[in-house]
């Protein structure tokens, strides 16, 4: 209680509240599209060896979160799992969650590949109910400072999704989750993903058996997960989201907020689960729009080197937001929620060209100021069909060594 009331404190003196130590450790970007497990979809070898990168790219991310951050607990943003219209989600009460995703679905006629579609499933993957319940209503009813702090901005329009209704059958999963957690295996686990990865489907004498994989936390490092939903009504917008930038940069700072005051003692992680511009070809189910590679490029200069400076955040925040309405990528929601976590959102809006988004963020200030000592790199953007995909890496700079290049997780396949 001393800790939290001198946390008050200074937010009132317009102090830093040095005595938090925030255990927020890192993130990936990773992307969920067919391509990124599969090269071997492809017939082409020219997109073949565009979505052999990423695949590689995608493991190698995944090996370092696991390896090296070795992370608690992990925030798993996905823009297409179980989703109400106009609220963020958090799944709660079960314990458990299981799912499959069909890969060949991304497959167009042009695309003339020779491979049938597939199932890979994932089951057993820990859900931390009572962090998902705390966080939940943290949200939702107490203050974005403190238990003793007056409140400044309650009843945020997050939802609990009970889908299970008494805890003892798994939470559904979708591609937007199976795909990125299937990227953060274990040692063992990653291997087979490699062996199934050079080999196309066609070729593996039995495809259920190499796709399918049970998550069990070892007693060295146990591993549990909170999964976040981001509002359907991103898909039904005329801006494809774009309006709702200043919520999801302050209901990011939010939950910084309650990892760093409610569990500072947690190493948490955060998985952005999201693929770029949707528009690259004609021949795709959205049509053909430049602003593809413009919003794509935008997003790789967020990610590539220190995303909380005025440079990276102009690039996500005034480029980006530009670009998306005709873009489309499905991870732009979650990028900007994770920057919020990771940046804070204030000021982070003041250069936008809307002025009513930047005077809808100043109205609400964030009752604390992330760290703004985060580095990051990208390790791979390209577009593969009709969609691109990237993978980023995001750590904390005083745990610069994380991303020493001699450790084998950080090395090219």
């Amino acid at each position: 209680m001393r800790m939290l009331q001198l946390s008050c404190l200074c937010l009132l003196l317009g102090l830093p509240a040095a005595t938090v130590t925030a255990r927020l450790e890192a993130a990936v970007v990773l992307p969920h599209g067919d391509f990124a497990w599969d090269p071997w979809l492809l017939s082409g070898p020219a997109e073949r060896d565009a979505a052999q990168a990423i695949a590689q790219a995608a493991r190698q991310a995944g090996s370092w979160l696991s390896s090296h951050i070795q992370p608690e607990v992990i925030l798993v943003v996905s823009p297409h799992g179980v989703a109400v219209q106009d609220n963020f989600g958090i799944v709660v009460g079960a314990t458990t969650a299981s799912g499959s995703a069909t890969m060949g679905q991304d497959l167009r006629p042009t695309d003339h590949s020779t491979v049938d579609p597939y199932t890979i499933e994932l089951h057993n993957v820990a859900i931390n109910a009572s962090l998902s319940q705390d966080l939940l209503e943290h949200l939702t009813q107490s203050s974005t400072v403190s238990p003793s702090c007056p409140p400044s901005n309650t009843n945020n329009n997050v939802t609990g999704l009970y889908l299970s209704p008494d805890g003892s059958t798994p939470s559904p999963l979708f591609w937007g989750e199976v795909v990125p957690l299937l990227l953060i295996p274990n040692k063992s686990a990653h291997e087979r993903d490699i062996r199934n990865l050079r080999h196309a489907s066609h070729d593996m004498p039995d495809t259920t058996t190499a796709t399918t994989r049970q998550q069990q936390s070892s007693p060295q490092n146990p591993r549990s997960h909170i999964l976040w939903s981001l509002p359907r009504r991103r898909l039904t917008a005329k801006d494809a989201g774009v309006s709702m930038v200043p919520e999801l940069l302050q209901m990011g700072t939010h939950i910084r907020h309650w990892m760093d005051h409610e569990h500072p003692q947690i190493r948490f992680a955060v998985v952005i689960s999201g693929d770029l511009a949707h528009t690259h070809r004609a021949s795709g189910p959205y049509g053909y729009a430049p602003e593809s590679v413009k919003l794509d490029q935008a997003l790789g200069n967020w990610a590539g080197q220190a995303p909380c400076q005025p440079n990276s955040t102009h690039a996500l925040l005034q480029q980006a937001t530009q670009w998306q309405p005709q873009g489309l990528s499905c991870g732009f929601t979650g990028m900007v929620l994770w920057q919020g976590i990771m940046c804070g959102d204030g000021g982070s809006t003041t250069n936008q060209q809307d002025d009513t988004t930047a005077t809808t963020s100043r109205q609400q200030p964030s009752n604390i100021t992330p760290p703004q000592n985060w580095k990051s790199r990208v390790l791979v953007n390209r577009n593969v069909t009709y969609y691109g995909m990237m993978v980023a890496q995001f750590w904390r700079d005083d745990d610069d060594h994380k991303m020493n290049d001699n450790d084998e997780s950080a090395r090219k396949f």
